[in-house]
């Protein structure tokens, strides 16, 4: 715990002085063309390997698999150090949805705007997930590609929060998604080491309740707040609304479409073991 606390004390120290509208911005404006260049290639690139795979055997990636989640599990975890105290503040504060119309100042500068800014970029990284699905040739559904490509944008477009006139929520969405994102990767790193934990259908719930607060508050910025540029906020509607679609969709025939009843020489066959390949889980955020 000792070499915790001076860990979390010279992150403390070392971000004290950063800040969104400064070097933020300039990271941003400099690296634009990573953000950019990443987003127009990665379906080309997910597409193109789907189909140079189609005729061969998948990878066995399952050591790497689960040192990727352990990995984002951590990641997440430190994200949430920052942003949880300082959710649970402004909502003890009496004025929260007032905060969602301003950037506060202790989410400005410091420690929490350094978390909001590695969250934001992480972004990028994240997408590794899909390459692990591809490579263990598992099923993947547009509700994967589309949650990965669109958040990275979302994330690069609030981060830049200063000059496209957006709140506080930038720290609300992500102290959500890394709660959740602790739950989920968790899950999925367990299933890559071939546990069964329980709990996949709670995790879309969460997931479910994340996408309506998510929208409630979009929806609240363009009604109530001063926002400097609409499309913005528009964005964020649009965007949680389609999360939101395409989650119950997948909650739906997951969990609540019922299945034709198998023969009994096809049940038995199901019922027996299976060899089970890398990346049983599906990565679905």
């Amino acid at each position: 715990m000792e070499v915790l606390r001076e860990a979390m004390a010279w992150y403390e120290n070392a971000s004290a002085e950063f800040r969104l509208d400064k070097q933020g911005i300039v990271f941003l404006d400099k690296y634009f063309w990573v953000m950019a260049g990443v987003a127009a290639a990665y379906l080309p690139v997910v597409f193109s390997l789907q189909a140079f795979l189609k005729n061969r055997e998948p990878l066995n990636l399952r050591a790497l698999l689960v040192l990727w989640n352990l990995i984002l599990v951590v990641f997440n975890l430190y994200v949430l150090v920052y942003m949880g105290p300082a959710v649970i503040k402004w909502l003890r504060s009496g004025d929260f949805l007032e905060r969602m119309c301003y950037i506060p100042e202790d989410a400005a500068q410091g420690p929490v705007a350094m978390a909001l800014f590695a969250f934001a970029l992480s972004k990028v990284p994240e997408m590794i997930d899909t390459l692990f699905i591809v490579l263990h040739k598992k099923p993947l559904i547009v509700l994967h590609w589309y949650h990965h490509l669109t958040v990275m944008l979302y994330c690069w477009n609030i981060t830049y929060a200063p000059s496209v006139g957006t709140g506080g929520e930038g720290v609300l969405f992500s102290a959500m998604n890394a709660l959740v994102h602790v739950i989920m990767y968790t899950s999925y790193g367990l299933k890559a080491m071939r546990f069964r934990p329980p709990g996949d259908m709670l995790i879309t719930v969460i997931q479910l309740t994340q996408m309506v607060i998510g929208a409630y508050i979009a929806v609240y910025r363009i009604t109530s707040c001063r926002v400097m540029r609409p499309w913005n906020a528009a964005g964020g509607v649009i965007m949680y609304l389609s999360y939101f679609y395409l989650f119950a969709d997948f909650f739906y025939a997951k969990y609540m479409r019922k299945r034709p009843k198998k023969p009994a020489a096809a049940a038995a066959a199901a019922a027996a073991p299976a060899v089970k390949t890398n990346g049983e889980a599906k990565k679905t955020k």
